[in-house]
């Protein structure tokens, strides 16, 4: 038995989360062709998003190495930062 057989739907749930992530992350981007200044920020997020897919898929199949958690977590943290600094830079260039 491992830790994900006794984690319930909590797995199930952040596998479906991670989808919408990606779903979403997808059409910021087609919404944002016509949007250049956000180009670089987007291309970062889904750029990350894919990684976080890449590692989930690292630990589907590899059998759950040590070494991917930490740098999943970590990846997540990047992600959450790029995430916060495009919403500020659209938050303040609307206000303007």
């Amino acid at each position: 038995d491992t830790w994900l057989d006794f984690s319930g739907n909590i797995f199930y749930i952040h596998r479906s989360l991670s989808w919408l992530i990606l779903g979403l992350s997808i059409v910021m981007w087609r919404m944002s062709k016509n949007a250049h200044a956000y180009v670089r920020h987007i291309k970062a997020f889904i750029s990350l998003v894919l990684f976080l897919f890449v590692i989930g898929i690292g630990f589907s199949y590899a059998g759950f190495p040590a070494w991917l958690q930490p740098l999943h977590l970590l990846s997540s943290l990047v992600l959450i930062t790029v995430t916060f600094d495009l919403l500020h830079k659209v938050y303040i260039n609307w206000k303007r």
